[in-house]
């Protein structure tokens, strides 16, 4: 999701908390789900003339949108996501730690005070990637993932204020 100039550089979206998006159809009733905390989920879809319009609510977190004519790939899809959620939410918590270095490492270069709020939510974002090992470890894979995708949320709103704060600083110049 692209908001200004040289966002295309800085991967974290710039609005995380709800988009639109219209989702081409061939003028079949479709339904449309979403994958997110390794599950499958509806999302309420209004049709228009250009294809079906999906109000996104925390578009960060979602792993992928499906829209299936038929419910036989809707049932396959949630039996894989069962049966395959270990293994989704043992990658999810690699990437959350990745994306928890780059925003420490953002902070550390920019040489953040310790009472800046954003010192605050990496904190808080470190905290929930331990408590979502300990939920994996304990198989409460729904749990790992939220906490998970939580702390992967936070961590990617420090290294966008991060960027803005940079590309604010390469513009003056």
């Amino acid at each position: 999701v692209a908001s200004g100039s040289m966002d295309q550089i800085c991967s974290t979206a710039p609005a995380t908390d709800r988009i639109k998006i219209t989702i081409p159809s061939s003028g079949q009733l479709r339904q449309v789900f979403r994958i997110t905390h390794g599950e499958l989920e509806t999302i309420r879809a209004e049709e228009t003339p250009n294809g079906l319009l999906v109000t996104l609510d925390r578009p960060g977190i979602i792993e992928q949108i499906v829209s299936v004519v038929d419910g036989v790939p809707a049932a396959y899809l949630k039996d894989q996501l069962q049966r395959l959620g270990p293994d989704l939410v043992s990658a999810r918590i690699d990437i959350t730690q990745q994306v928890l270095q780059l925003a420490e490492m953002s902070l550390d270069s920019q040489r953040v005070p310790d009472k800046d709020p954003r010192v605050e939510e990496l904190r808080s974002a470190q905290s929930l990637h331990r408590y979502s090992i300990q939920s994996l470890r304990n198989a409460k894979i729904s749990q790992a993932i939220r906490t998970s995708d939580q702390a992967t949320l936070i961590a990617q709103r420090i290294v966008r204020s991060s960027w803005e704060e940079a590309a604010a600083q390469f513009g003056a110049i």
